[in-house]
């Protein structure tokens, strides 16, 4: 879609079950609704920073579709924007949006993480109901409201009685407004370092939470005042390192 293409305009490509690669003009600023839908076909779609809007239904029935990015120009709250994308495993979304509107991520079946930026208030009934390979939600910032929603994760329509979704909610230390549950779902810190000292003398240090390909640093001190960088590596990966005994 060329650089001239400012809106594309509701069902512009709904039902193509044949377009598998989709690059969106550096000055589309709307995408409409169900522009994209029943794609059947599509693996990969490219969204600009120009984009400020997405529709409802825009990705809906996307059963290829296993990867977006949404980039921090997209304010709206994408309601039923990528529901049914059911090969989904990666979705990032971008640091200026505010809400989760409703079915956002409904039945995205193979999704397995999701990361939510601090800028989220607000997620609405049924936004990630019957993903049924959600294990952890991951927050950057405060509670969001409300918090004791639990169609977010399960609920409407099927089946009966409603599914929830087998996730742990993981909050960095320093936000506000956590409790046990959170709409339905068990709470944990985000990092939460469990060290083993083994047979040879390693120290095993393993963290729940962690988002996978994420890096983290393990740090030492001899003084516990200054601190330095020992080893950085993946969240789903294996290191060693060693350290002075002081």
């Amino acid at each position: 879609i060329p650089a001239s293409v400012t809106n594309i305009t509701d069902q512009a490509f709904y039902y193509c079950t044949s377009l598998t690669s989709v690059t969106i003009g550096t000055n589309v600023t709307s995408i409409g609704e169900s522009v994209f839908g029943a794609c059947s076909s599509l693996t990969n779609v490219t969204i600009p920073d120009s984009v400020t809007s997405i529709g409802e239904d825009a990705f809906e029935g996307c059963s290829s579709l296993t990867s977006v990015t949404i980039p921090d120009s997209v304010t709206n709250d994408l309601s039923s924007s990528f529901w049914a994308c059911t090969s989904l495993t990666s979705v990032t979304i971008g640091n200026n949006v505010t809400s989760i509107g409703q079915d956002a991520f409904y039945y995205c079946t193979s999704l397995t993480n999701i990361t939510i930026p601090a800028s989220v208030t607000n997620i609405a009934s049924y936004a990630f109901d019957y993903d049924t390979s959600l294990t952890g939600v991951y927050f950057l910032g405060n509670s969001p409201t409300p918090t004791n929603d639990s169609t977010v994760f399960s609920g409407y329509p099927y089946p009966d009685p409603p599914y929830t979704d087998p996730a742990t909610v993981y909050y960095l230390p320093g936000t506000t407004g956590w409790g046990a549950i959170f709409d339905g779902l068990p709470t944990a810190p985000w990092f939460r370092p469990n060290l083993q000292i083994l047979n040879n003398g390693d120290i095993l240090i393993q963290f729940s939470g962690g988002v996978p390909g994420d890096l983290y640093d393990v740090e030492e001190s001899s003084n516990l005042l200054t601190w330095t960088v020992a080893t950085t590596n993946p969240a789903n990966a294996m290191g060693s390192f060693s350290f002075e005994d002081t």
